[in-house]
């Protein structure tokens, strides 16, 4: 019917076309609608929306014109998200400029509606400098609407203004909001709905559309010839477009010319950047209109910026404005981000998800992604290539490498990822009776797989080998359907990866299989004076080992804490200075230049976050700026930049790894003892100037090792922790300590002690960081034994300290169990009782200094621990909700032990020591003041 009448309305002149979505449920309405993604579809006789992101639906058999009417019903469900929420009627130019009439929810929860524009990318358009309009109504735009509630939403296109309103069904008006065309202003297009983070249905549907026009011409990418600084010393064949090529051993990216490029860009560079929710604005946004009134002038100066400090790349959620000037540039698509709300194997909550590649959709949704996003593209010398996604969940919600299996066996059994789970299953485990045994479960017979959604933790390595074959399985649908997407609609650019969050679990092979360059998000801890461990450098190399492709850093950062930000929150190994700051770009820069394989660093990022925070699902308040709020930048830092940046061909092409000289310990703390051994009948107990140390054998205060005083104040004991792991994560402290000897030189004493677990004491379990409740203990914990050795010198200095190293863990039960970790556990009690005591140091993650202690103002004192040497160990010392304590000084061992069987430990100890607590300096002065003691001379 209504086509009969779009060619009748046709051949009148004017167009009309009326909707009442009488097509098949499932499909998009076409051909006379076309859906730029898959949360649209026909249900019901409405057109729904699914919840995705924000995208249109377009009456793709309409025209162009100046005389634009739309008008339909909308009843909005729920909102799926947590971002701004919109939903409405719209008039489209193209991808970057249109008008919309829509209802909208805040994150905040509130409602309201608006008649917005967008005008060549930019976004709320109305209100800028450049594209302000005179308002000629305003009635009703704090309108509260409510959900399950129908509405009629119309807005009308004139060559002199633009108008919308919301009314009842019954006629009332809610809302009437126009402005004229007094400025730049999108004055044409065609006929559309837009909806994105809404359950919403439309039905009803009207558009007019007269003073037609030509459908508008996809802009040309490229507004000038291609060419951005390169290598002339490396060559290759021209193409027009980048690729990577291995010369001589080392990896380049071969630009149009043919000339050898090394990508060093920074994240964010954007006139937009960074909302926050509390201020509801963007504060350095709110300053550059300032400075510059347009997005244009800031351009103009970002340019010359980035160009003077020797970056050539614009990476990640870049201005449009800066393209096509001295940088080559990468798209973000977010495929799976995206489609995770629709539809995911892990949830998209407060992050990204994974998307359900089991989906029918999946391979359409990248398909038409891909025809929208990367066709228009295939023809610009100055595009890299696409980022697919940023920081998917691989590890799942409970971050462990099974994880991903564990989110699949959650779902209901009409669930297509669960489905695809239950058949993987079934491939591969024999029998039922082997999947619970492997998995813990009681399950009769594999047709109960389908309807069990409660997951277990995996007893074995063959149930881990199981998971991850799953996993992998996940991983090659992702990377293979999204790649071949991408080069079926754009054969010319790269694909980039999807940017793992820290590490990937066993998929780096798969993501070298479909990418062309490998991506990885990083933050690592690195020594401040001397640079980046070797340990890091190995991780590095062994990440390109499993992939085999060329790798690009492309998040990176070391926020310092002068920079007047709380940065209490994001990645990043936090310093105190700017000073600190530069040396450790540096450091950090200069080794990504020098490694062979990787071919691009793109540092996070180019503005400072707000001191408020962005917002209250993504909290980050950090100094990872080029420049701070002001656009001002950190001269220390963009001197450095300006300098290293513009050596990296000579450095990449050198390709010497400079490693950081490792730290090593006074030999008294690594040898073993040579004194004759004596054990003692009584309570040993050592004192060296005001600090006492108890050795007590027994049971008492859960078989710690000792227990500390300082100038005859208590200050808590030290003992050891074992995470174990079989059906449920435990966490285990000794209940027995037994003195096996005591040696004594003129550098001090040293007690080797057994503790160990023989079933008295509680385990902690998982503890709800929202609540601060601890998680039953479904099962008691395994018996096990450790071997302890504490070193206290003779002459400790003005912080007296000891050393704690843990030698051995044996397996004292008669069943075997997983040893995840092992803790060196400090129990506060400063001033004799737990009352009063908190986490001491600067109050952010990841400080630089690796210490954490204990300190009870008001008796002015603390207990510390730090962790000189090497990479071992990682320690966070907080308390839960509840004031739970958690001295989370960790070593990973991640080892299975069978009944009666040792493992060995090889990891240096760690040194505990005693401090006046003034203030938050006070940690980190008195770990200064340990670290010559334990450290060799030449350190």
């Amino acid at each position: 019917m209504w086509t009969m009448l779009l060619s009748a309305c046709v051949t009148l002149g004017a167009f009309e076309h009326r909707d009442a979505f009488d097509y098949p449920d499932g499909t998009e309405g076409e051909p006379a609608w076309f859906a730029e993604t898959v949360s649209w579809e026909v249900r019901d006789h409405a057109m729904t929306a699914a919840g995705g992101d924000r995208t249109f639906v377009l009456l793709q058999n309409a025209p162009h014109g100046r005389r634009v009417t739309v008008e339909a019903t909308v009843t909005l469900e729920r909102h799926k998200g947590n971002n701004w929420a919109i939903a409405g009627v719209a008039v489209r130019r193209d991808a970057g400029n249109h008008w919309h009439l829509a209802l909208v929810e805040s994150p905040e929860g509130k409602h309201f509606v608006e008649l917005q524009e967008q005008y060549d990318g930019a976004w709320p358009a109305v209100g800028m400098p450049d594209t302000k309009l005179t308002a000629t109504e305003r009635q009703g735009g704090d309108f509260n609407w409510q959900y399950g509630r129908p509405y009629r939403l119309r807005i009308a296109l004139t060559p002199q203004g633009i108008s919308g309103s919301v009314t009842e069904m019954d006629g009332t008006v809610r809302g009437k909001l126009a402005f004229k065309f007094d400025n730049k202003a999108v004055t044409s297009g065609q006929p559309g709905l837009d909806c994105g983070e809404f359950v919403a249905r439309f039905d009803d549907f009207v558009a007019t559309v007269d003073d037609k026009l030509p459908a508008p011409e996809e802009p040309k990418a490229a507004t000038k010839p291609y060419d951005i600084k390169a290598f002339d010393a490396v060559r290759a064949e021209a193409t027009g477009f980048f690729y990577p090529k291995q010369i001589d051993g080392k990896w380049w990216l071969i630009d149009p010319k043919g000339r050898g490029v090394y990508l060093v860009g920074t994240d964010h560079a954007s006139y937009y950047v960074h909302w926050c929710e509390k201020l509801g604005y963007a504060p350095y946004h709110k300053n550059m209109v300032a400075q510059h009134g347009s997005e244009a002038a800031w351009a103009d100066e970002t340019a010359q910026r980035l160009d003077a400090w020797g970056f050539n790349a614009l990476p990640a959620n870049h201005s449009r404005l800066l393209r096509y000037r001295s940088f080559a540039h990468i798209e973000f698509l977010a495929w799976g981000t995206l489609f995770s709300p629709l539809d995911d194997i892990v949830p998209k909550t407060t992050w990204t998800g994974v998307p359900n590649v089991f989906s029918p959709k999946w391979a359409r949704n990248c398909d038409k992604r891909a025809r929208r996003q990367c066709a228009p593209n295939r023809n610009d010398p100055w595009l890299i290539g696409y980022f697919i996604d940023n920081e998917l969940e691989w590890y799942g919600k409970i971050h462990r490498p099974w994880g991903v299996f564990v989110e699949a066996w959650k779902k209901p059994a009409e669930h297509s990822a669960k489905q695809a789970w239950v058949t993987f299953v079934r491939e591969k485990v024999k029998d039922v009776d082997t999947f619970n045994k492997h998995w813990g479960t009681k399950l009769a017979s594999f047709d109960d797989l389908a309807k069990h959604t409660a997951p277990t933790e995996p007893a074995c390595d063959e149930a881990k080998a199981v998971a991850n074959d799953f996993l992998r399985l996940v991983a090659d649908r992702y990377f293979k359907i999204a790649a071949e997407a991408i080069r079926r609609h754009d054969p010319n650019h790269l694909v980039l990866g999807c940017r793992f969050a820290g590490d990937a679990p066993d998929i780096w092979d798969v993501a070298g299989k479909y990418c062309d360059i490998v991506s990885l998000n990083t933050y690592p801890r690195i020594d401040v004076d001397r640079g980046v461990p070797p340990g890091y450098i190995k991780f590095l190399e062994d990440c390109h080992a499993k992939c085999r492709r060329p790798m690009m850093l492309t998040e990176w950062s070391f926020p310092a804490l002068d920079a007047g930000l709380p940065s209490k929150h994001g990645a990043g190994m936090r310093v105190d200075t700017q000073a600190q700051k530069t040396k450790c770009f540096e450091h950090y820069q200069r080794l990504l230049f020098s490694l062979p394989f990787m071919v691009g660093s793109n540092y996070f990022m180019w503005a400072d976050e707000p001191a408020e925070g962005i917002s209250s699902t993504f909290p980050e308040d950090s100094n990872y700026g080029l420049v701070n709020v002001k656009g001002q930048p950190y001269k220390l830092l963009t001197e450095a930049c300006r300098r290293l940046n513009a050596r990296v061909f000579e450095l990449h092409l050198a390709g010497k790894v400079l490693a950081a000289q490792p730290r090593r310990l006074r030999p008294w703390f690594t040898v073993d003892p040579t004194a004759q051994a004596r054990v003692p009948s009584t309570p040993h107990e050592i004192r060296v100037a005001d600090l006492r140390l108890s050795f007590v054998p027994g049971p008492p205060q859960a078989g710690e090792a000792c227990r500390i005083e300082l100038a005859g104040r208590e200050l808590g004991g030290l003992t050891c922790l074992i995470h174990q792991q079989t059906g449920q994560h435990l966490w285990v402290l000794a209940d027995h300590a037994k003195l096996i000897k005591a040696c004594s030189d003129l550098s001090g004493t040293v007690i080797d002690l057994e503790l160990s677990y023989i079933g008295s004491a509680k385990p902690m379990t998982r503890v709800n960081e929202q609540t601060g409740q601890a998680a039953h203990p479904r099962q008691h914990p395994h018996r096990y034994k450790a071997g302890w050795r504490i070193r206290v010198p003779a002459e400790p200095g003005d912080t007296p300290f000891l050393a704690s190293q843990c030698l051995w863990i044996e397996n004292a039960d008669d069943e075997p169990w997983d040893v995840l970790e092992v803790f060196h556990w400090v129990a506060p009690r400063v001033g004799g009782d737990l009352a009063g005591d908190a986490p001491d140091g600067p109050d952010v993650p990841n400080y630089y200094l690796s210490a954490s202690g204990w300190a009870d103002r008001a008796a002015g004192l603390g207990i510390g621990a730090t962790y000189p040497v090497g990479d071992d160990y990682t320690c966070n010392y907080w308390l839960n909700k509840a004031g739970g304590v958690h001295s989370d000084l960790r070593l990973t061992v991640g080892c299975r032990l069978a009944p009666g069987k040792r493992h060995e430990l090889s990891a240096p100890p760690v040194f505990v020591f005693a401090y006046q607590a003034k203030d938050a300096r006070s940690l980190g002065k008195a770990a200064g003041q340990v670290l010559p003691k334990v450290l060799a001379p030449s350190e």
